[in-house]
């Protein structure tokens, strides 16, 4: 087993590379002791809950806490006087109360005192630790500067959400740092470019900032070695492993055909399973899910209303646990369409987050000892609003021209990110629903299923091919 995100912290912090953003050592030690936190609840076998007005908070914790049953949560609105005053809550079966609110925690304290609840405010414990906090565990970026606000999600009820939008910062960096004409403020500039691309796990960039900097001084060629070290020994370990895993990189509302300025993607597509006429029902991201996981069609089938995909619902999830696999989605959109032992361990505070950072996770949590899985990675990258690196002052707003350019890196991070998998692995290249108009690009998706065993009869894409290892297998595609 390997940690390999304490190991590229550890370089973070040796070089101090993170000295313009001190919040991310103390959320990752903030993260630690809520770990720790959850083994004592475990470990002792606490009924614990954990009280708080935003649902990223909650749902950090819940990832965590994972399937473990005695741990409950209340999500309150600050506005309220009480709260979760909707909910007849009783706090004297809890061994332990929770308070996990940073801004206004003021007023439930003082409900709680008022009412002689005994809790603990997790700021105080972690200050107890050393960890001073100036804002939400959880909460790293600085603010929301490109996603799109969808004014439900943004509700100051229990689908509030902090948006990191780490791009967003990435962009004001480099921009700032073309720009400015003091050499101090570019030195720094791009030093917080360099940390930024590190937290995104983007280390195409990273080569980049690192390279820039290397110019003035030698010590980022160190970082650079140690870096290369690292991805050394993730291939090194992968390349061990014995389990084949099936991964399902699923490419938001990449159209059918679009992939022609995606030279990596097109690569495999010529030694794939190609399904060149598969369409979705309906062009939505919820509604390709449920069809996917629960085999039934949003209107025919009436399951629209149907807000969790389960292994009581779902035969994929049966046939999957039969066959000793387990399911792992790591995705910011539709997390919460799955029981929390599905989920990834790291929980995505922003809808948009990079790509690159689920590919590393998916790494991360192979490499910890994870047993075969179906690994769902839903990127976000290419679609609107195409969050993508290199957003200059004069192209922020040409949404046309950025979604080009999303394809391309979204390209670029599996041509990077997959020759660390073990080529034992299955994976399938897939979109929900395409973009544009008109409605058949929207419905004409990709879907491509590739191993490296797989033989090609006939030349290009769409043709006949052999399964080496099935003995009768022929495939029309």
């Amino acid at each position: 087993m390997i940690d390999i995100n304490e190991k590229l912290n550890g370089i973070i912090f040796k070089y101090q590379l993170d000295k313009y953003y001190p919040h991310y050592k103390n959320m990752c030690e903030a993260d630690k002791i809520l770990g720790n936190i959850i083994k004592e609840i475990k470990h002792n076998r606490k009924k614990a809950v954990f009280v708080g007005d935003d649902k990223a908070g909650i749902e950090w914790i819940r990832n965590i806490s994972s399937d473990y049953g005695d741990i409950d949560f209340c999500l309150y609105n600050r506005m309220d006087k009480e709260p979760d005053k909707s909910k007849s809550f009783d706090w004297e079966k809890y061994d332990e109360i929770y308070l996990i609110s940073f801004y206004g925690a003021e007023y439930v304290e003082r409900w709680f005192r008022l009412h002689d609840v005994q809790y603990k405010w997790i700021y105080d414990i972690f200050e107890q630790e050393g960890i001073f906090l100036q804002r939400e565990f959880f909460a790293f970026g600085k603010e929301n500067l490109y996603s799109i606000i969808d004014p439900e999600k943004q509700s100051h009820s229990d689908k509030q959400c902090f948006r990191e939008s780490i791009q967003g910062q990435l962009y004001c960096q480099e921009n700032k740092y073309y720009a400015a004409s003091d050499q101090k403020a570019k030195r720094i500039a791009l030093e917080k470019c360099l940390f930024l691309t590190l937290y995104m796990k983007n280390f195409i960039e990273v080569h980049k900032y690192i390279s820039l900097l290397a110019e003035e001084d030698a010590k980022y060629k160190d970082i650079w070695d140690e870096i290369q070290d690292l991805l050394k020994g993730i291939k090194e370990n992968m390349s061990k492993r014995k389990e084949k895993d099936i991964v399902v990189y699923w490419l938001d509302a990449i159209s059918y055909g679009d992939e022609k300025n995606m030279p990596y993607l097109k690569n495999i597509m010529s030694k794939s399973v190609v399904f060149e006429n598969a369409y979705t029902h309906v062009p939505y991201t919820h509604s390709a899910l449920r069809a996917m996981f629960l085999g039934k069609r949003e209107i025919d089938d009436l399951v629209y209303h149907v807000s969790e995909c389960t292994r009581e619902n779902s035969p994929v999830i049966r046939m999957l646990e039969e066959h000793g696999y387990n399911l792992k989605i790591i995705s910011d959109y539709f997390y919460d369409y799955f029981p929390v032992q599905y989920r990834c361990r790291h929980f995505y505070t922003d809808i948009f987050a990079p790509f690159s950072m689920k590919l590393w996770d998916m790494f991360a949590e192979i490499l910890l000892g994870e047993q075969k899985a179906l690994w769902v990675l839903h990127e976000m990258d290419s679609h609107v609003p195409y969050l993508i690196n290199h957003i200059s002052d004069r192209n922020y707003k040409q949404i046309g021209s950025r979604y080009g350019r999303a394809r391309e890196e979204v390209d670029s991070q599996l041509a990077f990110y997959e020759p660390l998998m073990n080529q034992d692995s299955f994976r399938i290249y897939m979109s929900d629903h395409g973009t544009g108009s008109p409605v058949q690009r929207r419905v004409h998706i990709l879907f491509n299923v590739y191993h490296h065993m797989f033989q090609q009869r006939g030349g290009g894409t769409g043709t006949v091919f052999h399964f080496g290892f099935w003995d009768s297998g022929e495939a029309d595609c």
